[in-house]
């Protein structure tokens, strides 16, 4: 099973989704773009690397 992270940036905010590869599990947190620099996205594409299930991807 594999984990996918989607990234919806937005005008003011930034979503992210974590889900898994049958879509049965997801979760979401969105994020004021003021708080959120480019370089932290990099940070977050490449952690999902590391992650073996939707809640440590979170």
């Amino acid at each position: 099973m594999g984990i996918q992270l989607e990234i919806d940036k937005g005008f003011s905010s930034t979503t992210f989704t974590v889900k898994d590869d049958f879509g049965f599990n997801s979760k979401s947190i969105t994020v004021d773009n003021y708080r959120i620099a480019d370089y932290q996205l990099q940070q977050a594409r490449n952690a999902m690397n590391m992650a073996y299930d939707v809640d440590s991807g979170m």
